[in-house]
Order: structure tokens, then sequence, then C-alpha cells
């Protein structure tokens, strides 16, 4: 089924980018005053246009917080606003307007409806350390830029490092870093989170130097420089898959060795917000993922049965049996539903007599009678 929605959001898309990567609608809004009123008739514009792509599939229902966050921030989608007529009243201002979104296919309206779908809005949480003068430590200014960013990319499960880190430990997330503990060590369990930005900073400072013209060498000024560098790594948590790496680099000046330091985070905070964003939407660009299936089952054809009801299930392009023995199965199923979505669609498919034990987004645990 998300197969179908993605195909025809593609087609619609198409079709409508080469006339003017627009759609114009003469819309109705109301409001306390004008600027509300035309608030209003925004909103109700691109909840229109996008209608037409998000009703195509009843699975909408799904995802309706997550449209909702896209409706609040209407304005930014679109072209020109062309007010009618306007008129006042005991019960306030009503606006009629013609308004443009934008359905340009690389436009943001289509990337975030696009992407929200295909990731389905998972929880991610950043958490980035460096070396202090207290030792290892968390830094909040590279964790607030980058969830900065993934909330103007229309994310709204972005989870603060400290609801998410059950042992607020930065020695252990440092070992984890280097992949001397497993990462579940930190996290909290009682919290769901399908992805963590894990990021290091380094880096040095002193004072600046300039050349000495008179005596020759070098001599130092009153301003203080720094340099750091931020390694970042983005993890599926449930699976411990690495989906992108990427470094950044930042610099300051200043009369002070802390302000010259926190100039160059941000600077190199900036610019990882921004990888971060890129490697998302490659993530989210890919139509199809893998879910693990974990089965104990009794003997083959019951197995063979399972794949072939897999195989027949909407949204699900190849199904492959990894292992078998003592009782033990392992399937590859590449589809575009997650694990919970794909163990319902199964169950309405199949006559096996199933038990499940654990479902993630990629993993699913199973007994077959």
């Amino acid at each position: 089924m998300r197969k179908k929605f993605l195909l025809m959001l593609s087609a619609m898309m198409i079709a409508a980018a080469p006339i003017t990567d627009a759609q114009e609608v003469t819309v109705e809004g109301v409001g306390n005053d004008r600027d509300s009123a035309t608030r209003d008739a925004i909103r109700i514009a691109v909840e229109q246009v996008s209608g037409a792509y998000l009703n195509a599939d009843t699975l909408v229902r799904d995802l309706a917080v997550e449209i909702d966050e896209i409706y609040k921030k209407s304005q930014g989608y679109v072209k020109s606003i062309n007010v009618l007529s306007e008129t006042r009243s005991a019960e306030g201002c009503r606006v009629r307007a013609r308004i443009d979104v934008d359905t340009d296919p690389n436009g943001k309206l289509m990337n975030e409806i696009a992407m929200l779908y295909r990731l389905n809005d998972p929880r991610i949480a950043v958490i980035v350390i460096q070396n202090g003068n207290e030792g290892i430590q968390h830094n909040s200014t590279a964790e607030t830029a980058m969830n900065s960013k993934l909330l103007s990319m229309g994310f709204s499960h972005v989870e603060d490092a400290e609801h998410v880190i059950r042992r607020n430990d930065a020695q252990l997330l440092n070992a984890i870093y280097e992949n001397q503990a497993p990462l579940n060590d930190a996290i909290d369990k009682d919290i769901s989170i399908d992805y963590i930005v894990l990021g290091r900073l380094t880096g040095y400072n002193g004072a600046m130097q300039v050349p000495n013209y008179n005596g020759g060498g070098m001599t130092a000024t009153a301003l203080q420089g720094a340099r750091v560098k931020l390694n970042c790594r983005v993890i599926k948590y449930d699976t411990g898959t690495l989906v992108g790496t990427f470094e950044t680099e930042g610099s300051g000046l200043d009369g002070m060795s802390n302000r010259a330091t926190e100039i160059a985070i941000k600077q190199a905070s900036n610019a990882a917000a921004e990888a971060l964003s890129n490697t998302f939407r490659r993530f989210g660009s890919v139509s199809t993922d893998k879910v693990q299936f974990n089965v104990l089952v009794g003997n083959y054809d019951l197995l063979d049965q399972l794949r072939r009801d897999l195989q027949n299930t909407d949204g699900v392009q190849n199904v492959h049996i990894r292992e078998f023995r003592n009782g033990k199965a392992v399937l590859d199923v590449e589809t575009t539903h997650k694990g919970n979505v794909l163990i319902q669609l199964l169950k309405q498919k199949t006559s096996l007599s199933m038990t499940v034990q654990g479902v993630s987004n990629s993993t699913v645990q199973l007994s077959i009678n």
C-alpha cells in the first residue's frame, strides 16, 4: 500500500512539475483580524493541495499528528498570496484569497511529505560528547543545533538527550563511540528510540600569533583562536546499523579562549546539522527497507508457507530465507512497511498460527505452531 502511495505521489508531482511547480487555489479564512484570517486561509490552501496527495491512501491516518505538524508551517510552502476580498463583523474578519502553493517535487512541502511517509517520522536522539576541563562531557550547543535542524525538517519526535540516557556517563558514551560498549548500555530501556546520532567533538585553542618582522619568529597577540572537529555517526538503534557518518569543522577568534571555542563549536555544529539533514534525506529517499524475521518453527514446510504469505503481502518486494537450523529461522523481508505494520498485514493474509513475541521497526520475533 505504501508503495502504491509513493508511486502515486511521484506521478502526481511529475505531472505537476512541468506546468508551474505550484497549484493555485481560492479559499476563505477567518480570524480575529486580517493577519490571522490570512494565516487561516494559507493553512486551508496547503491542506487542500496536500490532500490531493495524502488522501489518496487511507494509511494517512497513521501519520495524522505528523501531517498536522506540516500544516502548522503552511506559510513556508506558499509562493504568493492575493487577497481578493475582506469582510469584517462582530465575530471577526473573513478574507477570500488566491494562494499559490509550492508543489515543486524538489521543494520543501513535497520533500517533507515524502520523507515523513518513508521514515514514518522516527524518534531521534542527538548525543554529542567532548573532552573538557572536567573530563568527557556533553556539549549542548552541538546537540541543540542539530535538534533544531531536525525539527525544521518536519521531524516531530526529536528527543532531548537528557531524557534518553539512562546512565549520564560520558565515559560510557565515549566507549560506545569507540565500539567498546553496546549502545543499549546507555539508553533508557523505557524510551522508544529509532535513531541515535552520536557525535564527538575534538579541538584545540591558543593565542593567535603573527610574524615578527623586526626580530623574526612569531609574536603572540591578545586574540585567542580555536579550531574544532565534530565527527558523527547515525545509527539505527534497534539493529545497530550504521546509516551514515560525517565530519565537520569550525574555527573561532575572540579575546577570550572560551568564547573562541564556543564560536568554533557553533560553526561546526551548524555544518553538522546540514550534513545530518542530508543524511536523513538520502535515507528517506529509499522507498524500501529490510525487516528481519526471527522465527521459531518446527519444520521447513511451515517456514516456506510463511515465506510465501509474506511474499504475497502488500508492500513486500522480496523475502529471503537466510538461515534455518534447530527449529530457528531468519528471514529478510524487503518492504515499504515497518515491522509493526507488516505483522498486522501478514495476520490478515496467513492461515498460520503465529505468536508474536516482539516487534520493532526493523525486527519481528515470532513462533509458528
